[in-house]
Protein backbone atom coordinates (compact mmCIF):
# COMPACT_ATOMS: atom_id res chain seq x y z
CA UNK A 1 0.00 0.00 0.00
CA UNK A 2 1.43 3.36 -0.98
CA UNK A 3 1.32 6.15 1.56
CA UNK A 4 -0.18 9.48 0.57
CA UNK A 5 1.71 12.61 1.53
CA UNK A 6 -0.46 15.25 3.18
CA UNK A 7 0.28 18.71 1.81
CA UNK A 8 -1.03 22.13 2.88
CA UNK A 9 -4.46 22.81 1.38
CA UNK A 10 -5.03 19.15 0.50
CA UNK A 11 -8.41 17.56 1.12
CA UNK A 12 -7.53 15.26 4.02
CA UNK A 13 -10.79 13.31 3.65
CA UNK A 14 -8.87 11.31 1.06
CA UNK A 15 -6.39 10.08 3.65
CA UNK A 16 -7.10 6.51 4.74
CA UNK A 17 -4.62 6.22 7.60
CA UNK A 18 -2.13 8.40 9.40
CA UNK A 19 1.15 7.13 10.78
CA UNK A 20 3.08 8.82 13.57
CA UNK A 21 6.45 7.81 14.93
CA UNK A 22 8.59 8.82 17.87
CA UNK A 23 12.10 7.61 18.53
CA UNK A 24 14.16 7.84 21.70
CA UNK A 25 17.44 5.96 21.93
CA UNK A 26 16.90 2.48 20.58
CA UNK A 27 13.11 2.64 21.08
CA UNK A 28 10.69 3.57 18.30
CA UNK A 29 6.93 3.81 18.66
CA UNK A 30 4.72 3.73 15.59
CA UNK A 31 1.12 4.88 15.91
CA UNK A 32 -1.36 4.13 13.13
CA UNK A 33 -4.58 6.09 13.17
CA UNK A 34 -7.43 5.15 10.85
CA UNK A 35 -10.99 6.41 11.04
CA UNK A 36 -12.14 5.77 14.63
CA UNK A 37 -9.34 3.53 15.87
CA UNK A 38 -5.62 3.62 16.53
CA UNK A 39 -2.96 1.19 17.55
CA UNK A 40 0.61 1.58 18.71
CA UNK A 41 3.57 -0.66 18.06
CA UNK A 42 6.90 -0.47 19.88
CA UNK A 43 10.24 -1.68 18.57
CA UNK A 44 13.73 -1.89 20.03
CA UNK A 45 15.81 -0.98 16.98
CA UNK A 46 19.04 -2.06 18.66
CA UNK A 47 17.81 -5.66 18.74
CA UNK A 48 15.26 -5.56 15.91
CA UNK A 49 16.22 -3.18 13.09
CA UNK A 50 13.63 -4.81 10.82
CA UNK A 51 10.77 -3.88 13.20
CA UNK A 52 9.39 -7.43 13.33
CA UNK A 53 8.77 -7.83 17.09
CA UNK A 54 6.13 -5.53 18.57
CA UNK A 55 7.02 -4.96 22.23
CA UNK A 56 4.16 -2.56 23.12
CA UNK A 57 2.41 -5.00 25.48
CA UNK A 58 5.66 -5.84 27.29
CA UNK A 59 6.66 -2.17 27.78
CA UNK A 60 3.51 -0.02 28.26
CA UNK A 61 5.48 2.61 30.21
CA UNK A 62 7.80 3.25 27.27
CA UNK A 63 4.81 3.44 24.91
CA UNK A 64 3.19 6.03 27.19
CA UNK A 65 6.41 8.06 27.46
CA UNK A 66 6.94 8.16 23.69
CA UNK A 67 3.26 8.95 23.03
CA UNK A 68 3.41 11.91 25.42
CA UNK A 69 6.64 13.12 23.79
CA UNK A 70 5.07 12.95 20.33
CA UNK A 71 1.98 14.82 21.54
CA UNK A 72 4.14 17.57 23.03
CA UNK A 73 6.06 17.91 19.77
CA UNK A 74 2.86 17.90 17.71
CA UNK A 75 1.42 20.86 19.65
CA UNK A 76 4.52 22.92 18.74
CA UNK A 77 4.29 22.50 14.95
CA UNK A 78 2.05 24.43 12.59
CA UNK A 79 -1.10 22.61 11.47
CA UNK A 80 -1.19 21.28 7.91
Amino acid sequence: MALKVIKPGMDTKQVIARFEAERRGSWKSLIRRAKNNAFTQLFNLKDDIGERNDLAKQHPGIVKELTIAFGAWETQIAPL
